[in-house]
């Protein structure tokens, strides 16, 4: 691998005007997911004008797979919206 190969060239996360996103959006976090990830989540809901944030109980970082059907539902529930 050459060395650099993967460093960021664009503007940090931290920079991204995010009130431009005009899609409701569902973030969806694990409830055992690591604290960055919940601070992500937490950072989207916050500053997408229609966003709405849901913590999967019992998952980790895959919630998709560890806990499908609650996944599935939430997605379904939310596609209905």
């Amino acid at each position: 691998m050459v060395a650099g190969a993967l460093e960021w060239e664009g503007e940090g996360p931290e920079t991204i005007d995010l009130s431009a996103v005009r899609a409701p959006t569902l973030v969806a976090v694990g409830e055992h997911d690591k604290k960055d990830f919940h601070a992500i989540a937490e950072r989207l809901a916050r500053e997408l004008p229609d966003a709405e944030l849901v913590v999967i109980p019992g998952a980790g970082h895959l919630p998709s797979i560890e806990r499908p059907d609650e996944t599935a539902a939430l997605v379904r529930r939310f596609l209905r919206t």
